[in-house]
C-alpha cells in the first residue's frame, strides 16, 4: 500500500486501470444479459475503488503534509539553538515555525483554538532550546530573553525555564563576586 507522499497520484492511477480492464473483461461477456449485469456491479465498484482510493490519497496527504511540517520545525528549533544571539536566524526560524504549525492545524482540521494550542506547542520548544543554548552564553541573555517570550510558551515550559534561569544567573552573580573578591586580593 503506497504511504504519504508515495500515494499521490493513486486516485487517477486507479481510474485509468478500472478504465483499462473493463473493456477486457466485457470482451469475454457471451450474452447481453451478462454483459448488462456486469456493467451494473462494475459502475458500483468502480465508484467505491475510486471514493477509497481518493480517500487514502487525501489522508496520505495530509500525512506527508504534517510530517514534513514536522522536519521543518525539527530543523528550524536546532538552527536558531545553534544560534541563540542571531536575531536574524532566531527571527526566520521563529516565522517558519509558526508557518509550519498553521499547515499542521489545517492539514489537521483544527478550528482557532486547536491551531494555537499546535503553536504553543511548538514555539515553547524553540524559546525552550533558545533560551537554554542563550543560558550556556549568559545566565543575564537567557533571563532575558525567557522574560521577552514568556507569553509563548506553555506553563510548564515557562516555570521550568524561569527556575533554571533563576540559579543560573545567582551562579553568574556569586561568580562574580569570588572574581572580585580573588581580584582584590582577599
Amino acid at each position: 500500500q503506497r504511504q504519504g507522499i508515495n500515494a499521490d497520484g493513486i486516485t487517477k492511477e486507479a481510474e485509468t486501470w478500472l478504465s483499462e480492464v473493463e473493456p477486457k473483461i466485457t470482451e469475454t461477456l457471451t450474452n447481453p444479459r451478462q454483459r448488462e449485469a456486469f456493467n451494473r456491479r462494475w459502475t458500483q465498484l468502480k465508484t467505491s475503488a475510486v471514493i477509497q482510493a481518493s480517500e487514502h490519497e487525501a489522508i496520505e496527504g495530509r500525512k506527508a503534509t504534517v510530517d514534513a511540517a514536522r522536519a521543518s520545525i525539527a530543523g528550524s528549533v536546532e538552527w536558531a539553538a545553534a544560534n541563540p544571539r542571531d536575531v536574524d536566524v532566531r527571527e526566520a526560524s521563529y516565522l517558519q515555525i509558526r508557518e509550519n504549525a498553521a499547515t499542521m492545524a489545517r492539514a489537521a482540521g483544527l478550528d482557532k483554538t486547536g491551531a494555537a494550542v499546535e503553536e504553543l506547542k511548538y514555539l515553547s520548544i524553540y524559546h525552550d532550546k533558545v533560551a537554554s543554548a542563550l543560558l550556556v552564553k549568559s545566565p543575564t541573555e537567557a533571563a532575558e530573553y525567557v522574560k521577552a517570550h514568556s507569553m509563548e510558551m506553555n506553563a510548564d515550559t515557562r516555570e521550568r525555564l524561569g527556575q533554571v534561569v533563576k540559579v543560573a544567573s545567582a551562579i553568574e552573580k556569586a561568580q562574580g563576586f569570588g572574581d572580585e573578591v580573588e581580584a582584590a586580593g582577599m
